[in-house]
């Protein structure tokens, strides 16, 4: 049995920029689909163990959608508390996750004009890391 669901590769609907949550519990990953005015695209994780459980971790700003071998859009910390996210308008989020539910949001210090990929945090869990414009390497540090 699958993790995702079949049904969220039908009818246009892509998924993309899988990750594993800290813990094992869930998988988290960008679905994409046609809308009236373009793509539309969330950030979700689904629960391994209750298929059916899905829970949208970012709707609005607009995640980017993962983009074949750039590294990839989005993050977890190393407890799975937080997560970050590539945004179309905003450039990098983070969204903060109590009781496995979206809890708070704020955008980092990342230049919104950049086309941002592959966030990573570090190990101990003060900066994240992200390429900018495919050519250069970033930090935010991370309020404690």
């Amino acid at each position: 049995m699958s993790v995702v669901p079949v049904q969220l590769c039908l009818s246009g609907k892509e998924v993309t920029d899988v990750r594993v949550r800290p813990g094992g519990q869930w998988v988290s990953g960008v679905v994409s689909e046609p809308g009236l005015h373009g793509a539309v695209s969330r950030l979700c994780m689904w629960s391994v163990a209750h298929h059916d459980v899905v829970v949208d971790l970012l709707v609005d700003p607009l995640p980017m959608a993962g983009r074949g071998l750039s590294g990839g859009v989005h993050c977890w910390d190393l407890e799975g508390r937080r997560v970050f996210i590539t945004t179309a308008k905003e450039g990098i989020v983070e969204v903060a996750l109590v009781d496995d539910v979206p809890a708070r949001q704020h955008s980092l210090a990342f230049d919104p004009t950049r086309n941002w990929s592959t966030p990573s945090i570090d190990y101990t869990q003060s900066s994240v890391y992200a390429i900018a414009d495919w050519c250069e390497m970033w930090k935010c540090t991370l309020d404690g």
